[in-house]
């Protein structure tokens, strides 16, 4: 499918546009099944797969050499150094799809985004174990492309931990286990304290045989 890249390549829907949900007293979020429309997905999609190299990220845990079960890649402004990112590939500077996709997500969530993580999940093999993302600052806005996959979202509690990095005392919500259906085209936003009370996941479903891809939206 051809781009057409102009100013009404993107239209998402922006009123009403998330459901937001109060996970705890400082946790917060924000969903929308459709942000993007599945044409626009679509296009996006074959745009990103033929735009980025995509880095089979090698790490080192417990003294070992080991690849991550997803392949990466980053968009980011020329300069911009992120510590954090495991990465030894350069940023790819935005494209025009993903500067009008920045924009409105910029213009929905009151909040300037400095770089975009982009995912890779090859298909239901490749996974995120439970983890907290150290690096974000106060929100996080992550959208799906291609296929379907759990996202799971979890507290502290659940994993047996009574305070946070910061040693604050953890809080106490009466549901601590979310579930989502991450579909194409949808939108997840996490905000407030989610990386400090909360984990999550996207785990491995076997049963899944095509690509998604992930876009994290994330500020410095």
């Amino acid at each position: 499918m051809e781009l057409v890249r102009d100013s009404k390549w993107l239209q998402f829907q922006l009123t009403p546009i998330l459901q937001e949900i109060q996970i705890d007293s400082e946790s917060t979020l924000q969903w929308c099944p459709d942000f993007i429309n599945k044409e626009e997905t679509n296009s996006l999609f074959d745009h990103l797969m033929k735009e980025l190299n995509f880095e089979h990220t090698q790490i080192t845990m417990y003294g070992k050499p080991i690849h991550l079960p997803r392949l990466q890649s980053w968009f980011a402004d020329e300069g911009i150094v992120v510590k954090e990112l495991f990465q030894k590939q350069k940023q790819h500077v935005w494209t025009s799809p993903m500067q009008m996709l920045k924009a409105q997500l910029e213009k929905q969530l009151n909040v300037k985004f400095d770089y975009c993580l982009v995912n890779l999940y090859r298909d239901g093999n490749d996974y995120i174990n439970f983890h907290a993302d150290n690096e974000a600052k106060d929100i996080i806005a992550s959208i799906t492309l291609g296929a379907t996959r759990k996202f799971l979202v979890r507290h502290l509690r659940c994993f047996g931990k009574n305070l946070t990095r910061k040693r604050k005392q953890l809080t106490n919500p009466e549901k601590k286990d979310y579930e989502f259906s991450l579909t194409n085209g949808s939108l997840i936003v996490m905000s407030g304290a989610t990386q400090q009370y909360w984990k999550h996941s996207v785990p491995k479903e076997k049963h899944v045989k095509t690509p998604r891809l992930n876009l994290t939206f994330r500020t410095l």
